[in-house]
């Protein structure tokens, strides 16, 4: 029995998925483990803004941009010699995404993104300024890890810096 190329399509971007999911939990893992704050109060938002942020990301999605980026470092390759690095890349652009969807929410006011609250929804509980403040510091943060992420991938400076 052979496999058509869109079953094999499908099986490669359900790995894709899965592996960049694994390595996004991993992050968030990490970016929890950091403990931002000085003090009781900034700790415990700090904490809230990262979760927030994990869950956000972390919702079932395509992963369509890991994806691309996966592909396209295939079609200039012979095969993948750095997978760590090029992982950190997929991980950086559905970080960005998550930022973006952030933004696109508070300004379009979607209530809920895949089922859940949005950014804005989720902060505001009752005061509506401060749920879209939080939603644009807080969409403007997890930008920052995703840049962050992209430039200390570990492939050539040079190249990582054009494709930020």
């Amino acid at each position: 029995m052979s496999i058509s190329l869109g079953q094999l399509a499908k099986e490669s971007l359900k790995q894709i998925v899965e592996e960049v999911d694994k390595g996004l939990e991993k992050y968030w893992k990490k970016q929890l483990d950091k403990g931002f704050g000085f003090e009781g109060s900034q700790r415990e938002l700090s904490r809230k803004i990262i979760e927030h942020a994990r869950e956000h990301n972390l919702r079932p999605a395509k992963r369509v941009r890991a994806a691309l980026v996966y592909y396209g470092y295939l079609l200039g390759m012979e095969k993948i010699e750095k997978k760590e690095e090029i992982e950190k890349v997929m991980e950086a652009m559905e970080l960005i995404q998550t930022a973006l969807l952030m933004h696109d929410d508070f300004m379009d006011e979607d209530k809920l993104r895949r089922g859940l609250p949005t950014t804005h929804e989720y902060f505001g509980e009752g005061d509506k300024h401060y749920g879209e403040a939080m939603a644009v510091n807080v969409g403007d943060l997890v930008l920052c890890l995703g840049y962050e992420r992209m430039l200390e991938c570990g492939l050539d400076q040079k190249k990582v810096l054009k494709a930020a």
